[in-house]
């Protein structure tokens, strides 16, 4: 009976653990932005408009994503599978390998990353070109056009949470946390943060991103439980954790996720912004998304119930 006991047991603290699923793992091995033939990848889409991603760079042969900012303030994204964060201790995390060019400005704010939810958002502007046909579908879903307008009324609605980064500041570098937790009138996704939720920012450790250099970032969001969440950011290079930083216990504007956006400030990264060109923006060599989730408190209960009607009938067995 003992022995019966503790396997179970085993076997319902197995099958009730918490669970890490790579969403995604995008090293541009296929040599393009869509959904491809490599089964760890993702789309991805130029949210201020296609020249936010240089089309020179992402092939079989270079395995890297351009992302071209230079003069510019530029962003790109990703679309995956929406998962929510809504039980204590789920948690996502995004991880980003990237590699500054040979111009690195003095920036604050001038690297930011987050999570979204789409919310069904529909793309409002529709980015005609010269001959004024529309390069855009106006009432088509806006995180999955390729040919956005630098402005689109339709990220308005578009809710989510971000940390961004300093560059080469005169003052200490550090994280800030802000929440999109409702309607603004901006037009952009992250290019913009204002009407935002400061989450506030700090650092713990120092870090600077100068040119030419690899760096490792990542970005998680963890439910906490309460309605309360964990904002996590760190930054590490040639293996070495250089700086990190916990918003503990915040009040988020969404619990589930689909994008995953970046954006760059002008004059942070790279001296143009022209394509095809080394010293235009920020290389990224990888982008993964992770999802930690704890299963439902009913799993707990109907695990626990089957354990109880199996030691029911071993100890009837057992009288008999």
């Amino acid at each position: 009976m003992k022995k019966l006991l503790l396997t179970l047991l085993c076997f319902g603290a197995s099958c009730a653990h918490a669970n890490t699923t790579i969403l995604f793992n995008d090293s541009w091995a296929d040599g393009g932005l869509t959904d491809g033939a490599d089964e760890a990848d993702i789309a991805w889409y130029g949210t201020t408009g296609s020249s936010a991603l240089d089309s020179n760079s992402y092939t079989a042969e270079n395995n890297f994503l351009s992302a071209r900012s230079g003069t510019s303030g530029r962003g790109f994204h990703g679309v995956f599978a929406r998962q929510s964060i809504a039980n204590t201790g789920d948690k996502i995390t995004v991880t980003y390998s990237f590699t500054t060019p040979d111009t690195v400005g003095t920036k604050s704010t001038a690297l930011k990353v987050g999570f979204f939810d789409s919310n069904g958002a529909l793309a409002q502007n529709p980015n005609n070109d010269s001959n004024g046909n529309a390069r855009a579908t106006v009432g088509a879903p806006i995180h999955t056009q390729s040919s956005l307008g630098s402005q689109d009324a339709g990220w308005d609605t578009v809710y989510g949470e971000a940390a961004d980064l300093d560059v080469a500041s005169s003052e200490e570098s550090n994280f800030g946390f802000k929440s999109k937790t409702s309607s603004v009138a901006t037009s952009r996704l992250l290019n913009s943060s204002t009407g935002w939720t400061s989450q506030g920012s700090n650092v713990d450790g120092a870090y600077t991103i100068v040119a030419n250099t690899s760096y490792v970032g990542t970005f998680s969001i963890e439910n906490k439980g309460s309605d309360l969440y964990d904002l996590s950011a760190t930054i590490s290079s040639g293996g070495t954790l250089l700086a990190g930083e916990t918003r503990e216990g915040k009040t988020i504007a969404a619990n589930a996720f689909d994008i995953i956006a970046f954006n760059h400030a002008s004059n942070a990264f790279g001296s143009t912004n022209s394509s095809g060109v080394a010293d235009n923006g920020l290389d990224y060599t990888n982008i993964q998304v992770t999802f930690t989730q704890v299963p439902e408190p009913s799993t707990y209960a109907l695990l626990l119930g089957g354990v109880a009607v199996v030691l029911a009938v071993a100890r009837r067995k057992q009288r008999t």
